[in-house]
């Protein structure tokens, strides 16, 4: 799907106790991206690879170049210690989302924020 590969073993872990792929993480949110942008006019979505979101994340530098103003909404999933989280921000809103299934705690969405926005800054 797109540049990611997917093979059945991959599927095979959408059950409970097993480990998502992050191929399969990255192949779906390209895709309800790739489709929001088709069916909506005006700015658009954008979708940030788990590996680089992830980066981020921990505040490492990266190769991400974008300007956040020119988006409606940004997602990206994070994986933290072999668990993901959603991450949706919405920049004209100055208003940032975090879903994850242990709990949003504060300082999460804090950090988020801020390495979304440093990012953009570079």
């Amino acid at each position: 799907m797109g540049p990611y590969k997917l093979f059945y073993w991959d599927i095979a872990k959408l059950a409970p106790n097993q480990e998502l792929e992050s191929e399969v993480i990255n192949a779906y949110l390209m895709h309800i991206i790739k489709k929001r942008n088709q069916q909506q006019r005006g700015k658009q979505a954008l979708w940030i690879d788990s590996f680089e979101m992830s980066a981020i994340w921990q505040g490492k530098t990266t190769k991400l170049k974008c300007d956040p103003t020119k988006y409606d909404v940004i997602l990206g999933a994070v994986n933290e210690t072999h668990h993901w989280i959603l991450t949706a921000f919405f920049p004209s809103e100055k208003r940032s989302l975090l879903l994850d299934s242990l709990g949003n705690a504060t300082s999460k969405l804090d950090r988020c924020f801020k390495g979304i926005h440093e990012k953009a800054r570079s």
